[in-house]
């Protein structure tokens, strides 16, 4: 399992974080065994870069090659959850308490899993996911917690996942400033902050210029949240898991129950994902949402 920020975490944040993705996991099966959902589709490292020859793996090297693989080209991922969810990886969300946490990620019988802080701004929930792909991809039989090589890789996966250097690169035309990052980020939906950390590995903006911005940024509150940010991207995958139950009969309380999954606990997995509250007393986010992508899965009930 790849805990972000592990080692801040407490023991007892640790085992409430274990226990809620465990029970998830449980509605997870729920699901397969009742509806016909896609099927995991996320390679591993060797899978991404059976060409190239190296002891350790290359984040930049297998994100490039896994948008290749998913015919992304070079242009902005317009919707990561529903990517994700279209290659068959689980994203829920996190127990309110345990916001401090950013994201995990772990297979469990080859389902790719990802839990992520709905709370925080759009343009990070995407980066958080992206980061996590890395994760899945590059480091799925290995130990990660504790050790900051690790997550380095998987930033530097997800900065060139969502920002490809072939696709960024003809948008450049000479010096770049802090307003052409403002548009920049809007075009790619991340975070300005990540754009400038961007710009900064690939050598199109100085040292200088990295840390000036990034003080100007964090004067200007992009540090804690996104001014004039993007809305949030939703789980079309839930909604639609959820609405065939409800047809079927299984409305979530009894979900709920029938898994032995408190209320609270289930309610709060879908927080920010999905439109519709789930549970009454546990009310779901409700953003503006841009109308769903005609790539997103659908599903159908198993026979």
């Amino acid at each position: 399992m790849s805990f972000r920020a592990f080692s801040n975490m407490t023991s007892r944040q640790v085992g409430r974080v274990l226990s809620h993705a465990s029970m998830l996991r449980a509605f997870s099966s729920w699901i397969d065994i009742r509806y016909a959902t896609p099927d995991p589709d996320v390679p591993s490292f060797e899978e991404l870069t059976a060409s190239i020859q190296e002891a350790e793996p290359c984040p930049v090297d297998a994100a490039l090659s896994l948008r290749r693989m998913w015919s992304l080209g070079t242009r902005p991922v317009v919707d990561m959850l529903a990517v994700l969810e279209s290659r068959g990886v689980r994203v829920l969300g996190l127990p309110s308490e345990d916001r401090e946490v950013d994201a995990f990620s772990f297979w469990h019988e080859d389902r790719p899993f990802v839990f992520i802080n709905t709370a925080k701004s759009a343009e990070r929930l995407r980066f958080d996911l992206a980061h996590e792909l890395g994760h899945l991809c590059m480091h799925r039989d290995t130990r990660t917690n504790r050790n900051r090589k690790y997550e380095l890789d998987a930033n530097t996966f997800a900065s060139t996942f969502l920002m490809p250097a072939d696709g960024l690169a003809p948008q450049l035309v000479g010096s770049p400033s802090l307003q052409d990052v403002m548009h920049l980020k809007a075009h790619w939906r991340v975070s300005a902050t990540a754009m400038v950390r961007r710009l900064h590995q690939l050598k199109r903006i100085s040292d200088w210029q990295y840390r000036s911005w990034m003080i100007d940024l964090s004067e200007q509150g992009f540090r804690s949240s996104e001014p004039n940010g993007i809305p949030k991207e939703q789980s079309a995958l839930l909604r639609q898991v959820l609405a065939l139950a409800r047809e079927d009969g299984w409305g979530a309380e009894r979900i709920s129950k029938e898994l032995g999954i408190p209320k609270r606990d289930f309610g709060e997995a879908f927080m920010g994902l999905t439109v519709t509250p789930v549970i009454a007393g546990v009310a779901a986010l409700s953003p503006s949402i841009a109308p769903p992508s005609t790539d997103r899965p659908r599903l159908r009930a198993v026979q």
